[in-house]
């Protein structure tokens, strides 16, 4: 019963009702329920104060099916130790050889949810890598620069449908000091740059990011896996890559003059 009043007071502070409206029938699909990033949230809290990770979070459609899912003998587990990103399923097919992919993520900056501590809120704790938070906070808008890497490792989810069960927080968005960013991925205690292509932009009011599957070959160690990153990190590539690598450049740079056009006609 505790862990059920838990999971009742979860869902009453993110639709902003009273507890005492929420039933079996209360719909998950209020202002504050809309859209990835509020289940995430949902997730990151349930995670926290239950301590069980449930899918179902992600799709349930009302409080019932979510309680039914959570607390039934068909449940998940306890929460287990986070796993390592990238191809952690030796069944989930390999798409290093398909042709080129893409993802594309628009969010509102002020989704992010506001917080008192950034480093102990449940939702950055499982979103974000330490030193993706203390760059943000860093800055002077935080929340405008978490949005942009949320939307970046939303966006290569879709690209790789690989990723989907990585946790937030072992994808890492980087920003060296000279160069584009790239995204890299924590494993066994090191970062692998992954090989994927990312762009991000934004208004004072949004945020977008386009990730595409730009090269064949695996991700490669970088020399550090927290604190300052190298300015450069040298992936090398091969000749016959090339021609491919030119053609993933055009279609990022016609990828994402679409998703502008669409940023400004959407807030407009």
């Amino acid at each position: 019963m505790e862990k059920r009043d838990s999971l009742v007071q979860i869902v009453s502070q993110l639709l902003e009702i009273d507890s005492g409206r929420i039933s079996s029938d209360s719909p998950l699909t209020g202002k504050g329920m809309q859209g990835s990033l509020s289940r995430a949230r949902l997730d990151a809290a349930i995670r926290k104060r239950i301590g069980i990770r449930c899918p179902a979070v992600y799709t349930a459609r009302n409080f019932g099916e979510l309680e039914m899912a959570i607390f039934s003998d068909s449940a998940a587990p306890q929460l287990p130790a986070a796993g390592p990103p990238g191809r952690v399923n030796a069944d989930q097919p390999d798409m290093s050889s398909t042709s080129i992919s893409c993802g594309i993520d628009i969010e509102n900056v002020d989704a992010l949810p506001e917080a008192k501590d950034y480093r102990e809120d449940e939702f950055y704790k499982l979103s974000f890598t330490p030193t993706e938070i203390a760059y943000c906070l860093l800055q002077e808008n935080p929340r405008m620069h978490f949005a942009a890497r949320w939307c970046a490792k939303e966006a290569l989810k879709k690209c790789d449908p690989t990723y989907l069960d990585v946790e937030m927080s072992a994808i890492e968005l980087l920003s060296p000091a000279s160069g584009a960013p790239f995204l890299a991925g924590h494993r066994d205690g090191k970062a692998v740059r992954l090989p994927f292509a990312v762009s991000v932009s934004h208004t004072s009011s949004a945020v977008v990011a386009i990730v595409i599957k730009a090269a064949s070959h695996p991700g490669r160690p970088m020399p550090e896996v927290q604190g300052k990153y190298p300015e450069k990190v040298s992936v090398a590539s091969e000749p016959e890559q090339r021609p491919r690598q030119r053609l993933s450049s055009a279609l990022l740079l016609s990828a994402f003059v679409l998703a502008a056009w669409a940023l400004i006609r959407t807030f407009q």
